[in-house]
C-alpha cells in the first residue's frame, strides 16, 4: 500500500471487541461524573491507558485525554499516578487512613516502591498526629523528601518477605529484566548505561507488538534513571524504529 502523500505515518485503528466497548462505555461513565472521587477518576484513566481502550477513534493515549475530556497529559498522568499511590497502600493491612485527595497522594508517586510510599504515608501521618491535626499535603511533600534523601544511602533490606532496593546496593551491577517491570523500580540518575531490546514487530505473536506508548514509557524512564554522563542503547530494526520517530 502506498504511503500517504503527506509523507505521514499511516494508521490503522482497530476495533474494539464487545467486552472491551463496555469496559471502555463504563471507565467513561465514571470520568463524566465529574471529579468528585479522584481514585475512581484516576483508575479509570489509568484502565483506559494501560488496556489502550482509546484505540479506534484516537491515536495515544495523550490524545484521548485532550479531546475527550480536556485535560493535559500531565494532568491526566497525575490522576494515574496518585490513584495508584491509593491503590498501594489499600493493600498493606496496617495502614488506617488512606489519602483523602489527590492533593497528599500526588508526592508519593514520585516513590517507585510500595514500601516506599508506605513508608514516606506512615511518616506523614505521624507528623500530622504530633501536630494535632489532618494530614496536609506538606506533610506527604515533607515526608517523600526526607526518604527521597535517606535511599542514596540506605543498603538493601527486606519488608514483610519483600526484597527492596536502595541505591547503594544497585552500584556497581548489571541488572536485567522487562523494562516496564524493572524501570521503574530504579532509582533517580543512578544508571551509567541503559541497553534495551524492544519489539521488533516481526512476528505474529502478541508480545512483539511496538507501540509509540511503550517507546515513550521506556525513554521517559531512561531520562529519569540515567546519571548526567549516562548512555541509552536503543536495539531496533529501521521499519520499527521509523514508525515511532516523527514524519519529517
Amino acid at each position: 500500500m502506498p504511503a500517504p502523500d503527506n509523507g505521514s505515518i499511516q494508521i490503522f485503528r482497530a476495533s474494539l471487541t464487545t467486552r472491551e466497548q463496555r469496559e471502555l462505555g463504563r471507565a467513561e461513565r465514571t470520568i463524566a461524573r465529574g471529579l468528585k472521587s479522584f481514585l475512581a477518576v484516576g483508575m479509570a484513566l489509568k484502565e483506559i491507558r494501560d488496556k489502550r481502550l482509546y484505540r479506534q477513534h484516537f491515536d495515544t493515549f495523550e490524545e484521548y485525554v485532550a479531546k475527550r475530556w480536556e485535560l493535559s497529559r500531565t494532568r491526566a498522568y497525575e490522576l494515574c499516578a496518585a490513584s495508584e499511590v491509593v491503590a498501594d497502600l489499600s493493600a498493606i493491612a496496617d495502614i488506617r487512613f488512606l489519602p483523602e485527595n489527590e492533593a497528599q497522594a500526588r508526592p508519593l508517586s514520585r516513590l517507585k516502591l510500595p514500601d516506599q510510599r508506605e513508608r514516606a504515608w506512615n511518616v506523614a501521618l505521624e507528623r500530622a498526629a504530633e501536630a494535632g491535626r489532618a494530614v496536609t499535603a506538606r506533610d506527604a511533600e515533607d515526608a517523600v523528601k526526607h526518604l527521597s534523601k535517606s535511599a542514596s544511602t540506605e543498603s538493601i533490606h527486606t519488608h514483610r518477605g519483600r526484597v527492596t532496593f536502595g541505591l547503594r546496593s544497585m552500584l556497581d551491577k548489571i541488572h536485567t529484566g522487562d523494562c516496564i517491570d524493572l524501570l521503574p523500580r530504579l532509582p533517580d540518575g543512578s544508571i551509567d548505561a541503559l541497553i534495551t531490546d524492544p519489539p521488533f514487530g516481526k512476528r505474529k505473536g502478541v508480545w512483539d507488538v511496538m507501540t509509540k506508548e511503550l517507546a515513550e514509557m521506556v525513554v521517559r524512564q531512561a531520562l529519569r534513571v540515567l546519571k548526567p554522563t549516562g548512555s541509552f542503547f536503543w536495539f531496533g530494526n529501521n521499519e520499527a524504529t521509523a514508525d515511532l520517530l516523527p514524519s519529517p
